[in-house]
Parts: C-alpha cells; sequence; structure tokens
C-alpha cells in the first residue's frame, strides 16, 4: 500500500469514527425548589416566605418536566437570605435538568445519510487500496 494510500484510508477511517458515534445537542440548566424555611425571630415566617417564595413557584419542577427537561441529579441545599441580623433559610431540592434540543432531532437524519454515504465511499477506497496492493505485488513479481 502507498503511503498516499494508508493516509487517506486513515483519514476516512477517522472520519466514520467521528460522525458515527452519537452527536447529540443538549441543553443543561439547575433549578433550586424550596419545600420548607427556617427563620430566626427578627425575620419572621411572612418575610422569610416571601424571600423563598422566588425558589418555589407553582409546580417547581413539574413544569419543568412537562417542557421535556429530564432530572440527571438531585441533592439537597439550603440558601440563605436575609438582610443584617434577621436571617432566613431556604430548604429544598437542586436539580441539574437537561434536555435534548429538537435541532438535534432533526439533523438526525442527515448524519446518518452523511454517514451510510462515507460508507459506501469507504468501500470504494478499500477496494481501490486491494487493487493497488495487487498491482504493487505483481509490480515487485516483474524482473
Amino acid at each position: 500500500m502507498t503511503n498516499k494510500a494508508k493516509k487517506l484510508f486513515a483519514l476516512i477511517s477517522f472520519i466514520l469514527a467521528a460522525l458515527s458515534s452519537q452527536h447529540v445537542l443538549a441543553q443543561q440548566k439547575t433549578l433550586f425548589c424550596a419545600e420548607s424555611i427556617e427563620y430566626n425571630n427578627l425575620m419572621g415566617a411572612a418575610m422569610c416566605q416571601f424571600y423563598c417564595k422566588q425558589y418555589s413557584p407553582d409546580n417547581c419542577l413539574e413544569s419543568e418536566l412537562k417542557n421535556g427537561w429530564k432530572v440527571d441529579t438531585a441533592s439537597p441545599k439550603q440558601v440563605p437570605e436575609g438582610i443584617g441580623d434577621a436571617k432566613c433559610t431556604c430548604i429544598g431540592q437542586q436539580y441539574v435538568l437537561s434536555k435534548t434540543s429538537d435541532k438535534s432531532k432533526s439533523t438526525g437524519t442527515a448524519f446518518n445519510k452523511e454517514i451510510e454515504l462515507l460508507k459506501k465511499e469507504n468501500e470504494l477506497l478499500k477496494k481501490e487500496v486491494l487493487m493497488l496492493k495487487n498491482e504493487l505485488n505483481a509490480l515487485k513479481k516483474k524482473p
């Protein structure tokens, strides 16, 4: 096999390997959902609930799941809030969410077609390399 044919074969193999791996475009975000509160006497329950309300919208996690987000991880978390000595802690769960982009679904067909074309081209190159090997062996045998 000539040096040029080896390089071409390696390049095509690399491209095929890269394209055949799953290319998924995904979005990721974190979400904190407050489930309870802790407060001191200076803060008061009403003020603490006001601060923690930003972390506990109605159906905090459920609305995200309905919009196609999936939970990757969940862990307990506490978020301190307040001013000065008036302290409050929002207690809940920290979620890492991910969502597969619709764009990746539409481009999946194009990737598959390109992969098929590259596979066919790779097969043709393999045949060409084999023919070149045979030709080289025939040339070596000539006196």
